[in-house]
Formats: structure tokens, C-alpha cells, sequence
């Protein structure tokens, strides 16, 4: 039989995103009992845990992105193909210092170099000045706090009085 704590800890954390591999280790380091988080892996992922893991040399790309990301050998190295530059970006990319670098190293380069946003010129910018950070107002909140007060102090008044309204209703 299944553990439903640790049966419920894998399915939440995997519901949250969390790789079902990485989630069976924590529960083991947290204490569990090896055998029974393992069988509660492979009751949600169908004793499928093997095949969430990526090889180290599989690279999962689209197809129209496959001559981005060569597939390499560990001992040889491919040069990257150029990519497309933006056309407003002012800042360049290092060089590299030999002529060979790894993909996942140029990858990183150009994820980690940030890309310039024009700022908005014209009557565009004129107007969004003139708008500026909209203040909070609570006009409203107060109107329907006033109106709740008075509501509340009627009722309290009717409780008070209803053997006279009653006489004058009757």
C-alpha cells in the first residue's frame, strides 16, 4: 500500500512544477523510507521516473532550432553559428578568446547580456507624463462605509423602538 503522505507530498510538488526526480530525493533526505517513496514515484509517474531525466549530451530543441544547437561529442567542440543580432541593441557580446567556444557558453552570453528598450518618444511619452501614477482613491470605499454605518444605526434604532413603531403602524 501507498504512503498517502508522501503520495500526497510527490503530487503536490509535482503539480507546483518540480521535477518528480528532485522531489523523490527530498523526501528521502527528509527521512522517508526509500522503498515506500519509490513506490509512491512510480505510482505517479507510472514507473516512468527514468525517462524525465535528460541525457547529458540531449538537447531538446524545436525543429526549426536545431541548427542553433549542434549536438557535441564531450572531447570535441563546434563552433557556434551566428545568431541574429538585435537591431537596436547597443551593447555587443564579448569575443571569444580562441576560435572555439562552447553553445551553451555563447547561450549564456546572450541570455545574460541585457537588451536596450527604446524609451517612448513623441506624443506618446507627452501623454503618459501627463498621466503619471494613477493616486488611489477611496471615494467610493468611504461613501459604502458611511452608508453601512447608517444602515447599522437604523437597525439598532428599530430595536430600540419597535414597540412604538409597531403602535404607529397599527
Amino acid at each position: 500500500m501507498v504512503n498517502e503522505e508522501i503520495l500526497t507530498a510527490l503530487n503536490n510538488a509535482v503539480a507546483n512544477g518540480e521535477p518528480l526526480r528532485t522531489s523523490v530525493e527530498v523526501l528521502i533526505n527528509s527521512g522517508y523510507n526509500v522503498r515506500e517513496v519509490q513506490e509512491a514515484a512510480k505510482f505517479i509517474g507510472g514507473g516512468a521516473i527514468h525517462l524525465q531525466e535528460t541525457m547529458p549530451d540531449e538537447h531538446l530543441t524545436m525543429p526549426d532550432q536545431k541548427t542553433f544547437f549542434p549536438k557535441q561529442n564531450s572531447m570535441k567542440q563546434v563552433p557556434p553559428s551566428p545568431t541574429p543580432q538585435p537591431q537596436q541593441s547597443t551593447q555587443q557580446l564579448p569575443k571569444p578568446q580562441g576560435g572555439m567556444i562552447n553553445s551553451s557558453n555563447s547561450i549564456k552570453q546572450a541570455i545574460s547580456a541585457p537588451a536596450s528598450v527604446p524609451r517612448p518618444t513623441g506624443p506618446i511619452s507627452n501623454q503618459l507624463r501627463k498621466i503619471g501614477h494613477a493616486k488611489p482613491n477611496y471615494f467610493k470605499e468611504i461613501l459604502l462605509f458611511i452608508f453601512l454605518i447608517l444602515l447599522i444605526g437604523v437597525l439598532v434604532v428599530t430595536l430600540f423602538f419597535r414597540k412604538s413603531i409597531l403602535s404607529f403602524f397599527s
